[in-house]
């Protein structure tokens, strides 16, 4: 496998709950917040609502629950 740039995640993309995360979620973390946001509202939405509910940029931790299995595009 080679290791190229990584990719680039806009507010449009659209991201879903899926429960193969290779790490476990802090009760009270902002993890686990995002997983609970996406449960309370059928599992899918863009990184743009989720910024909108935290009121802040929530893109390197989506890519980082992407890369861990916890959410998919």
């Amino acid at each position: 496998m080679t290791a190229g740039r990584p990719p680039i995640y806009t507010d449009d993309v659209r991201v879903c709950l899926r429960a193969e995360g290779k790490y476990a979620l802090k009760p009270n973390g902002i993890r686990r917040a995002i997983v609970q946001l996406l449960l309370d509202n059928n599992g899918c939405l863009t990184i743009g609502e989720i910024n909108s509910h935290f009121h802040r940029n929530m893109k390197k931790t989506v890519s980082q629950m992407l890369r861990s299995g916890w959410l998919s595009r």
